[in-house]
């Protein structure tokens, strides 16, 4: 009987403090998640990350917000970000201090019909497509699209509303924008029209 009480009392000692670390979400907790889902995880899946909320921003980051009526977007970036309109309807993200514009976070926004199937972009997309993901992003259909020519891999994330498709072209690394500030920008992302 009493290893019968034992053994429930270190059930739920586990379940406790599983579900105190689910709902608390210390940062050391927080860091270990991350460094499982990197290790054993798809490593390439940016929106599985999104909800980087609770976090909260130092104070001394200041954040400014993009807008573009052309393109149909708007949402928030680093102050320390620089936007560079390569087109009307493309845009890249860097960091103020990265001197490789085409390396950075590429964004192209264009108003299309239902199929995008063909769909030329504005940037060269290597190799097949390895995987197509669904992944959670509010008020838009969104899918991660990962293709690979055998050795490289571009990862895309590709975001639909209505007639309006938002690509946006993950960077190859993040010497050229800062991993915090494409989750911010993928956040905030919203479509504007008139």
């Amino acid at each position: 009987m009493n290893k019968i009480f034992l053994i429930i009392i270190i059930i739920f000692i586990f379940f406790g403090a599983g579900l105190t670390l689910q709902y608390t979400n210390p940062p050391w907790f927080a860091a270990i998640k991350t460094t499982v889902s990197q290790h054993f995880g798809n490593k390439y899946t940016y929106l599985n990350k999104l909800d980087v909320s609770h976090y909260g921003k130092p104070s001394n980051i200041k954040e400014k917000i993009f807008s573009n009526k052309e393109m149909h977007i708007t949402f928030n970036l680093l102050d320390t970000n620089r936007v560079t309109q390569i087109n009307p309807q493309l845009i890249s993200i860097t960091n103020a201090s990265a001197t490789d514009k085409a390396n950075g976070l590429l964004i192209y926004s264009v108003v299309v019909a239902t199929d995008t199937t063909n769909l030329p972009l504005p940037f060269p997309v290597k190799g097949k497509v390895k995987s197509v993901n669904r992944v959670p992003k509010e008020g838009f259909d969104a899918r991660q699209v990962v293709y690979t020519d055998g050795s490289k891999e571009t990862v895309l994330l590709m975001l639909r509303q209505k007639e309006q498709l938002i690509v946006l072209r993950m960077p190859d690394n993040t010497k050229a924008i800062d991993t915090q500030a494409i989750f911010d920008i993928i956040n905030s992302l919203q479509t504007i029209h008139q």
